[in-house]
């Protein structure tokens, strides 16, 4: 689990498998406008595939901040928010 400046509370969740940056194509431009664009009090949870993406790039968030990315193998800790 990468936990990058995620703060302990939020208002709205974002729960995505998909990230800006990575992939090309509607759902990754309006990712990427979500996170460019979000309140202080919105987080985002991005589920991802270690073999598809082995190095987690963070710099290709635009809202890094509030980023926690959790690989499938760890989902389970999710119920941990």
């Amino acid at each position: 689990m990468i936990q990058v400046g995620f703060k302990p509370y939020y208002r709205v969740l974002h729960f995505t498998s998909e990230i800006g940056g990575y992939i090309v194509g509607g759902i990754a431009s309006f990712m990427n406008e979500l996170y460019r664009y979000h309140p202080p009090d919105v987080g985002f949870v991005h589920l991802y595939d270690p073999r598809a993406t082995p190095d987690l790039a963070l710099d290709l968030y635009p809202g890094w901040e509030d980023i926690l990315a959790v690989s499938y193998a760890e989902a389970y800790r999710i119920k941990e928010l």
